[in-house]
């Protein structure tokens, strides 16, 4: 058996996929991507265990040495999926009407994931003049951060509803907590989602992932 050092050991170095190759490395990946706390308090108290006064940081280890079976950390899972579903389904109508508002998907020059370093690079170090600066403020940060802004926005929701089409198949156990690299589990297969973005009247051939 792993033990859990071990598999922590391993997920932090990103060896993802060797823990995929055993049951308890899949036990252990499902365990962390339940990463909130009140998502493990529903497994808890699915499983009848009680940990006492220990610290809600020490479950994940508690929960993987009790011995928990997958099964029911998998019947839990898809009991938090669908709450959290429903709510965002009866939503959903209307969300994708809204982002059919965008009319164009550019980042306005600002890099994502390094704003604060753009914005330094190309406007604190580069202008000495304050009325210089505030009219590129104006006439360009002002137009880069709203296309910068509409961006970041479209891309949240789109990969959110996407990422719901691959959940909701039988076949699926979704990552629903926080878990680096795995958004879901294809047939006990963890999968991170990648979503490309390609130029209208653009032709692509069809590609075929499958699991090295």
């Amino acid at each position: 058996m792993m033990d859990f050092t071990e598999a922590l050991n391993k997920f932090k170095n990103d060896r993802i996929r060797e823990l995929s190759l055993s049951d308890d490395g899949m036990r252990f990946l499902k365990l962390r991507s339940l990463s909130r706390k009140a998502q493990m308090e529903h497994l808890i108290k699915k499983a009848g265990l009680n940990f006492g006064s220990a610290k809600s940081k020490e479950w994940l280890k508690k929960l993987y040495e009790s011995g928990i079976s997958e099964n029911l950390i998998d019947e839990s899972i898809q009991e938090l999926y669908k709450t959290e579903r429903q709510a965002r389904r009866e939503k959903e109508d209307d969300l994708v009407s809204e982002l059919y508002k965008v009319q164009s998907f550019e980042w306005g020059g600002l890099h994502q994931n390094s704003l604060e370093r753009t914005i330094v690079d190309n406007y604190v170090k580069k202008i000495k003049s304050y009325e210089s600066l505030n009219i590129a403020i104006e006439k360009d940060l002002h137009t880069s951060m709203r296309a910068y802004t509409l961006a970041s926005w479209y891309n949240h929701w789109t990969s959110i509803i996407i990422e719901d089409v691959f959940k909701d198949h039988q076949n699926v156990t979704p990552a629903i907590g926080l878990i680096k690299k795995i958004d879901f589990f294809v047939k006990d297969k963890p999968c991170d989602l990648k979503v490309t973005y390609l130029p209208e009247r653009s032709v692509v051939k069809n590609r075929i992932c499958v699991p090295s």
